[in-house]
């Protein structure tokens, strides 16, 4: 109610509010995408890289991969 005084605002809330079943949908598909891709790197990985050595550390290396932020 507090954001009804813009009206941009306003009609991105209703999208989103519109489109919760599906972007909830996407975001269980690519949780579960995204986690198997981490098992996956870290059992191959977990040995030879320190960036691979825990599920904590594989995710967050998965993370800033999928962000971009490739270490040279």
């Amino acid at each position: 109610k507090l954001l009804r005084f813009n009206s941009s605002i306003f009609f991105v809330l209703n999208m989103l509010r519109s489109s919760m079943k599906e972007l909830l949908g996407f975001i269980v598909i690519f949780c579960l995408l995204f986690m198997s891709f981490v098992q996956l790197f870290y059992i191959m990985l977990c040995e030879e890289l320190g960036q691979f050595s825990s599920i904590v550390k594989t995710m967050a290396t998965c993370f800033q991969y999928l962000l971009g932020k490739m270490e040279s």
